[in-house]
């Protein structure tokens, strides 16, 4: 069999390593001489790859004319690409492996998705004969998986597709593709193994997405629910289409291989489309204080944040008031909270940060919480395995004793050593330590400020944030929130930042796709007069303040 001749495999092997591996060394070349081509390309190492994998497979499967030999190449390639990025690399270039250590198997497992896809299509251009049986099987099994994996992926990751139609958004493309894939193989393998078909791919991709959720699995219940849900509704009614459906729908079904090139066009769109909607925070799981848990969750979020050139700082620090604010006009499983977030960078891995917050939640008890919470998080890129991911790597909380909830707060947070530690004074009473952490040594111990401009397709980011948030919004008057001198601390001395404007929580990015929450409509953000560096929330019956502001 003169396909499987040394040489050609070689030739099919290398022709999908070397694109990966220039577009790789490239963009750690400009990384380790402090380049600022290295930002451009870091972000488009994914998109490289998978065209770089797309082509080499087509052509290889075009070439060989048979599915086994051709994919095995493409799959060796990735996995010595992998072996080379997250194994046996440079410690400062290296790709991190994921919160669960499994970053390098779902990354292989996209990949190889879209090179025995792409081979099948090229066997299929070549030969004019759609795969039957087991090569069937095989194709429309990783064609499924390399088509569905960044929405599901995306979705096990924490963050939200196409929001704010999520997760019935993912759901409605799982049960069309579901539906098309069951459909044909019904058609070519009958209807045990057209159903089997998206099923078993879904329950693949479930497992190998499942490790990052993890921590939070308990909070995306409800999306889990939906996308299993879609993968078995889609696939009974694909089938159903197909053996009770007319000749014309048999006929359209068993024609259906022909747009194997479309659905290979579509891991492409998905590079561009799936655009995660990211953000980080944590609410109480009861909405009384004293809950002993609180839950990873996206709270509405409405402030401001610190308007500066970038810069870094020693601590951050805010104080708030809930003076004015009835406690009735407080739902019952709700709260007003405000607080202060930081972002505080990594030295190595592209794309990972981290993210440290501080707030007080006042409840329709009155009795008000403070909770301390740290976020690693890492963004969309080829370092990350592809996608973003978040972890809550340390959160703590306390309820103060009973006090009047309108006696001012002030929250702080600063680093000592390589250590971070919040703080907390009540009105005029002593400063007392909340808690501390020490983070891993790769995070650097400090926290930036000011802004960092995003480019023509990002949004900017903003280091030093302060501002309201609830579990949703509370909708009517009787609550009023002052925040007042937001501060830095440099040389041992805090000083209260010298401009400010509001920020909603859409635009409340801390770091490339991740902000602190979801926009809270009907907010009032005004500066009371005499109180320069003062800043009071309040319920607008008749609009919303927009983000970009001048406070002061």
């Amino acid at each position: 069999m003169n396909r499987w001749r040394l040489p050609e495999l070689a030739a099919s092997f290398m022709g999908l390593l070397l694109p990966c591996l220039l577009m790789e060394k490239a963009t750690n070349y400009y990384f380790l001489a402090g380049s600022p081509l290295y930002g451009q390309l870091s972000g488009l190492r994914i998109d490289v790859f998978v065209i770089a994998i797309l082509a080499s497979s087509l052509i290889s499967g075009a070439g060989f004319r048979r599915l086994l030999p051709a994919a095995a190449a493409s799959v060796a390639a990735i996995a010595t690409f992998l072996f080379l990025v997250c194994v046996a690399c440079d410690p400062r270039v290296c790709y991190s492996l994921g919160p669960d250590g499994l970053e390098p198997l779902r990354m292989g497992f996209d990949f190889s998705s879209i090179a025995v896809a792409a081979t099948s299509a090229g066997v299929y251009l070549r030969k004019r004969v759609s795969p039957v049986g087991p090569e069937y099987f095989v194709a429309g099994f990783a064609t499924f998986e390399a088509i569905a994996y960044y929405p599901v992926i995306f979705t096990f990751a924490g963050t939200r597709v196409l929001a704010p139609l999520d997760p019935w958004a993912v759901g409605a493309f799982l049960f069309a593709l579901s539906f098309s894939t069951a459909a044909m193989g019904t058609d070519r393998t009958g209807r045990r193994w057209g159903i089997a078909l998206p099923l078993l791919a879904g329950a693949a991709l479930m497992s190998v997405s499942g490790g990052i959720a993890a921590p939070y699995f308990q909070s995306m219940l409800t999306q889990f629910a939906v996308m299993v849900g879609a993968l078995l509704a889609g696939s009974l009614a694909g089938a159903a289409a197909v053996i009770g459906g007319s000749g014309w729908a048999k006929r359209s079904f068993a024609q259906s291989s022909k747009p194997l090139l479309i659905l290979i066009l579509a891991v492409l769109l998905m590079t561009y489309v799936v655009i995660p909607d990211a953000a980080v925070g944590i609410i109480p799981v009861a909405g009384e204080a004293g809950a002993p848990a609180y839950a990873a969750g996206v709270p509405v979020w409405a402030g401001a944040y610190m308007d500066a050139a970038l810069g870094s700082t020693e601590g951050v620090s805010l104080t708030v008031s809930f003076a004015g604010t009835n406690l009735s006009a407080i739902q019952a499983d709700n709260y007003i909270a405000a607080g202060i977030g930081a972002h505080s960078p990594g030295c190595c891995i592209d794309g990972i940060d981290y993210g440290y917050r501080f707030d007080a939640y006042l409840f329709r008890s009155g009795q008000i919480a403070l909770a301390a919470s740290a976020w690693k998080v890492c963004d969309d890129n080829a370092a990350c395995g592809g996608h973003s991911w978040k972890v809550l790597m340390f959160q703590n909380e306390s309820s103060l004793p009973p006090a009047d909830p309108s006696v001012p707060i002030r929250l702080a947070m600063d680093w000592r050593g390589h250590a971070a530690y919040w703080s907390y004074s009540v009105g005029p009473g002593p400063v007392k330590n909340l808690t501390s952490f020490s983070p891993e040594p790769a995070e650097k111990p400090y926290f930036n400020t000011g802004i960092l401009a995003g480019g023509w397709s990002q949004p900017g980011y903003y280091f030093f944030q302060f501002g309201i948030s609830s579990r949703y919004p509370i909708g009517h008057q009787g609550w009023t929130v002052s925040l007042s001198c937001p501060a830095t601390l440099d040389g041992g001395r805090w000083a209260c930042v010298d401009h400010a404007r509001t920020l909603q929580g859409g635009q409340s990015y801390w770091k490339v796709l991740w902000r602190y929450g979801d926009d809270y409509p009907n907010v009032r953000a005004s500066t009371p007069a005499g109180l320069s560096d003062t800043i009071a929330f309040s319920f607008s019956p008749g609009g919303t303040t927009e983000s970009f502001a001048g406070l002061w």
